[in-house]
């Protein structure tokens, strides 16, 4: 019964009032943005990328900065795996409440063939966080902490960057495919009937060089997206 319910709820707080072990959290949220999120290097172009990293959060933070190669990327036995090949300049930063620092990124090889595909993840630590107690009564105080770890995405061109969309359709079904040397973005999705009056949304994607995707769409529907590519 839902009286014995309450009652059970009751009989814990009084409990733990008498024990003077009430615990309050406080939650807050470290905060890191960068100026952009997708990085370009074009073949024989400059080597060096600079990120603005922010603090937009009200403790000062320190951010570990590590570069990793995509092998495969797009598919499913992609892996990413740290490599000297991008090289990121400081690899920690240290940033005050609303700071800002700039990271500088170098690539040391160039793509020849087809893109090379690098991710570069920025992990906020915190730097003397921990729990904290008022000494003047029983009371412990904890602060809970949520963090968010930043990512890029970085692009190195080979020399003639060709993207290479080739699209074939069944009965209800779409398959996309790149053979071209660099990668292909759909995005801007949509549905529609044969007349282009009723339209629903459909979510995009990223086509790697050698990636394929499909998409459901009835045999009496036609889909379009919005092709991006090469800067």
């Amino acid at each position: 019964p839902n009286h014995y319910a309450i009652r059970y709820k009751v009989a814990c707080f009084v409990y733990l009032v008498l024990l003077g072990n009430l615990v309050f959290a406080y939650y807050s949220h470290a905060q890191i943005s960068v100026d952009r999120v997708l990085v370009y290097f074009e073949a024989g172009g400059r080597p060096v990328q600079n990120v603005i990293v922010r603090n937009g959060g009200a403790d000062a933070l320190g951010v570990e900065i590590e570069p990793e190669i995509v092998e495969m990327p797009g598919t499913s036995d992609e892996k990413r795996v740290p490599t000297e090949l991008l090289l990121a300049s400081p690899k920690r930063i240290s940033l005050p409440a609303g700071g800002e620092r700039t990271v500088r990124l170098l690539l040391n090889k160039q793509a020849t063939d087809q893109d090379l595909v690098f991710r570069v993840k920025l992990s906020p630590k915190l730097e003397g966080f921990g729990s904290e107690k008022d000494k003047s009564s029983s009371t412990q105080e904890t602060k809970i902490k949520v963090i968010t770890t930043v990512g890029l995405l970085v692009f190195g061109y080979p020399p003639k960057p060709e993207p290479k969309l080739i699209w074939t359709r069944t009965d209800n079904e779409v398959l996309f495919r790149n053979e071209g040397n660099t990668y292909v973005f759909l995005d801007q999705g949509k549905i529609c009937d044969k007349a282009e009056t009723k339209c629903e949304s459909v979510v995009g994607t990223r086509l790697y060089s050698g990636n394929q995707w499909s998409v459901k769409v009835p045999r009496d529907k036609k889909v379009f997206f919005r092709q991006q590519s090469f800067k």
